[in-house]
């Protein structure tokens, strides 16, 4: 019991010279009788309970305000979930309700066109990163737009960039708050990386996003759909990939874009990469020169989509 004792001074000891608290003399006090009360006998551990707790209560009431600013300011600034904690603790055994079933596809309200226009959404992943500006800037420039999906835990630092993309024309959606598998984390979990991300573009823009997003890496199971029909959001793919995370060939990435574009096509890049805003200096300017009108998702599939479902192209929707 001494030893513990002792053990507590020199760890009340070092807090106080830690936080600069001036009570270290007041905790030698506090302690010092339990110290005076101890036998030549060890006592049971029924009596040296209380004597460890008021000392713990002690370093918590010198050490508590510094612990208390500290994690207030990270849970400013990073969401956190303990769901995934949670859910570990459960018994497993039993079998997971079967979601209810999906809603029936709803063709969405689109802007009106004409029968020969040419429509298609080009987007861009995982920013606002180093070349979103140049993007919005060649899109002004040639009079197109896009959708940006932006991740969460990014848009305060760039929260500039993000109100450019709305005053372009443009729009931002979110793309999660971790950029997270969503396929690897529990139901709740999932809403959580969903609705901080709408909060904070909602709370940078004053304009509340779309109601759709675009989970990373496309990735998705039945969670992350029930998940999204739950809080009334839709899933946004792709049908044109050049993977220009892979191939960073601003050529590459022009040729295969002008060869599959089509109408109604949603086409995937990030404007995280260098290579892709150089493609982008020919490939928007080439694409308006073709006949297609350069379009934000909202305007392509509806501003109305269906939550659950998943949209990759204006002709292609998953039940």
């Amino acid at each position: 019991m001494r030893k513990i004792i002792t053990g507590i001074l020199i760890i009340i000891t070092a807090v106080s010279v830690v936080t600069g608290c001036s009570k270290a003399e007041n905790a030698a006090d506090y302690i010092a009788p339990a110290l005076a009360s101890i036998s030549a006998d060890e006592p049971t551990m029924q009596e040296e309970e209380p004597a460890a707790v008021q000392a713990i209560a002690f370093i918590e009431e010198t050490a508590g305000e510094t612990a208390i600013e500290t994690t207030e300011k990270i849970t400013e600034t990073t969401p956190v979930t303990t769901a995934a904690t949670e859910a570990s603790t459960e018994t497993v055994a039993e079998t997971a309700p079967e979601p209810p079933p999906l809603p029936p596809v709803v063709i969405p309200q689109k802007p009106p066109r004409a029968a020969n226009d040419k429509w298609l959404a080009l987007t861009f992943d995982d920013g606002p990163g180093r070349y979103t500006q140049k993007i919005l800037d060649l899109l002004e420039y040639h009079g197109g737009r896009a959708t940006f999906f932006v991740v969460g835990a990014y848009v305060w630092n760039q929260r500039q960039v993000i109100n450019n993309i709305i005053a372009q024309g443009s729009e931002a959606a979110g793309h999660s708050w971790h950029h997270y598998n969503l396929t690897q984390i529990d139901e709740q979990a999932v809403k959580d990386q969903i609705t901080y991300t709408d909060n904070a573009i909602l709370s940078i823009t004053g304009v509340s996003p779309p109601k759709f997003f675009r989970p990373p890496f496309g990735a998705y199971n039945n969670i992350v759909r029930e998940a999204a029909r739950e809080i009334g959001t839709a899933i946004v793919l792709w049908n044109i990939d050049p993977r220009d995370w892979q191939r960073r060939d601003a050529d590459y990435l022009y040729d295969y874009i002008m060869d599959k574009a089509a109408d109604g096509a949603v086409i995937l890049c990030h404007d995280i990469y260098e290579t892709t805003a150089q493609a982008m200096e020919r490939v928007i300017p080439d694409l308006i020169e073709q006949g297609y009108k350069l379009v934000t998702v909202s305007e392509l599939l509806g501003e109305t989509l269906t939550a659950g479902l998943i949209y990759y192209s204006e002709k292609h929707i998953l039940n």
